[in-house]
């Protein structure tokens, strides 16, 4: 089941900074000790949506500011569906991509049924890098040396969940919306979405 932020989630987190605005700056470290039944990730979540939704916003110091913006129950139910709906896009397409370069088949073949543009008569194309050079099992020689041998380490994929605040060069400091793959989208409070490389991207 995923955890996905709830409406509820979001209220709270909107009250905690409304309250929190009346006496003091507020910062996410603040927000995240005042809100210590929420994990960190999910805070930085609902903060990203609520800055969607045009309820609270940002100063060039990262501090949460409450818009004059009027905050019903249907919008953070809004709010809460939205975010829902683009993880599972997101998580799609990511199946599809991966399901494309894996594949066996035509490559074309695999394009026209994800279009669900049927052509009649049409199985493959003879040209693409699987008709010209289809895919076998290779056949694997073993030897016993291998079985002495220590395995060598893989190096970590990099992989920043949504939420974490990250830094990149000549951007600063943002708030990460997705990964796919090796690209990572980042909401920065002046720039706006951009997507970059994981390499070029470190946790702020």
């Amino acid at each position: 089941m995923k955890h996905y932020p709830t409406a509820n989630d979001l209220k709270a987190v909107y009250d905690s900074v409304c309250a929190m605005a009346q006496e003091e700056k507020v910062s996410f470290d603040r927000l995240n000790e005042e809100l210590d039944e929420l994990a960190s990730g999910k805070l930085k979540i609902c903060l990203k949506l609520l800055k969607d939704g045009k309820l609270l916003r940002q100063n060039r110091k990262l501090e949460y500011i409450v818009t004059p913006k009027e905050a019903g129950a249907d919008l953070f139910e809004e709010l809460s569906a939205i975010y829902a709906r683009k993880q599972e896009r997101d998580r799609e397409s990511l199946e599809q991509m991966v399901s494309y370069a894996v594949s066996g088949f035509c490559r074309w073949k695999v394009l026209l049924d994800y279009f669900k543009d049927e052509v009649e008569g049409f199985d493959k194309c003879c040209r693409c890098d699987n008709c010209l050079h289809p895919p076998a099992v290779a056949q694997i020689e073993i030897r016993d040396d291998e079985f002495e041998r220590d395995p060598e380490p893989v190096p970590a994929a990099l992989h920043f969940e949504p939420g974490t605040q990250v830094r990149v060069p000549k951007f600063d400091a943002g708030t990460v919306v997705s990964m796919a793959g090796d690209q990572v989208t980042i909401e920065f409070p002046e720039h706006g979405e951009k997507t970059f490389l994981a390499d070029y991207v470190e946790v702020a």
